[in-house]
């Protein structure tokens, strides 16, 4: 795979978000990591 395609790869799994203050950031965090597999966690660490 070559590097336009790995970037198209990355590009579609991309997740973002905007809040308001920081404890709107630190729970949509929360939610998005809780709902990871146990194995999306860990790939996010290597």
């Amino acid at each position: 795979m070559g590097l336009k395609e790995r970037a198209a790869v990355r590009r579609a799994k991309m997740v973002v978000n905007r809040a308001a203050d920081f404890e709107e950031a630190e729970a949509w965090d929360l939610d998005f990591w809780q709902r990871q597999s146990p194995e999306d966690r860990l790939s996010a660490l290597v």
